[in-house]
């Protein structure tokens, strides 16, 4: 299936499956990229939060308390990939580095994290 075929976001997540260099320049310029790759973070840390989930079923956590750790787990691990985006950012001021702007460098670490 062609990219023109699917969704804008379908065909940059497809595209980074593959580890196609344009897809990861297409979300660099995206208006909305910053927006979908912290989506993507968000939804990466969900899908490890219920990979991890059994320990949850083992102690037999209560329904609303079980979601309630999803979401959490979520939030802490899109916090996690703020502080490389912002660590990373830092260190590329440094004199020697090529230097990228935040919005851009989030987008393209946001977009990693799809496979």
């Amino acid at each position: 299936m062609a990219d023109a075929e699917l969704p804008q976001g379908a065909g940059l997540i497809g595209g980074a499956f593959a580890l196609q260099l344009d897809a990861f320049r297409q979300i660099a310029a995206l208006p909305n990229g910053l927006w979908l790759a912290l989506l993507i973070v968000l939804l990466a840390g969900l899908s490890l939060a219920i990979g991890q989930s059994i320990i949850l079923f083992i102690n037999r956590v209560k329904p609303g308390r079980f979601f309630f750790s999803l979401l959490l787990n979520a939030i802490l691990f899109g916090f996690g990939f703020l502080f490389l985006a912002l660590s990373t950012w830092l260190i590329g001021l440094l004199p020697g580095f090529v230097r990228v702007p935040f919005p851009t460098l989030v987008s393209v670490l946001g977009l990693g994290y799809a496979p």
